[in-house]
């Protein structure tokens, strides 16, 4: 037998990796929930991680979500987070930053998603936290916190509302082939 395996469905490799240089102080990101998601991690000394394929969300364009990040408590952090919303593999400092927070804890926002974005395909989200002061960019090397990638998947809503009973209906009718 011949085992076919797709991977179209995963999100592009991004262009960098962002390594911790030197970690020290309880600098990083230590969780982030962003609509489904809810990822801990042990901040910056697991250096960069990239979660896009095991940590996924499927947002609706045009939507907005929460996202929030706990970073570490002992010293205020610069934090970003881009979305690659038309699935270049770049990170655009411009158009695909969505949160900007600096010298903060624990920072928060609200994403809007935009209309115009690749829709139903994993796309890459990037969290970028370090000290206070060192502006990070998609691609920096922090010196202290860590970059994360998480999976986010844009539809659009649907036009029809399914009930239960429908949706039973249409799986039943899609495995009888």
């Amino acid at each position: 037998d011949v085992v076919t395996v797709d991977l179209t469905g995963g999100p592009l490799p991004g262009n960098c990796t962002p390594g911790t240089l030197s970690y020290c102080c309880g600098y990083g990101i230590f969780n982030v929930s962003f609509n489904n998601i809810n990822k801990s991690s042990s901040g910056g000394e697991d250096g960069f991680q990239d979660y896009s394929c095991s940590d996924q969300t499927q947002l609706i364009a045009g939507n907005a979500y929460n996202l929030i990040i706990t970073t570490g408590s002992n010293n205020p952090q610069d934090t970003r987070v881009w979305i690659d919303y038309n699935n270049d593999a770049i990170f655009d400092d411009v158009t695909e930053r969505v949160l900007t927070i600096d010298d903060n804890y624990n920072p928060s926002g609200v994403i809007p998603i935009p209309t115009n974005a690749v829709q139903d395909t994993v796309l890459r989200m990037r969290v970028l936290s370090d000290f206070s002061g060192s502006i990070p960019e998609p691609c920096t090397n922090p010196w202290y916190g860590q970059a994360e990638d998480y999976g986010v998947i844009i539809g659009v809503p649907p036009t029809a509302q399914f009930s239960s009973s429908d949706s039973l209906i249409c799986l039943t009718r899609l495995l009888a082939g």
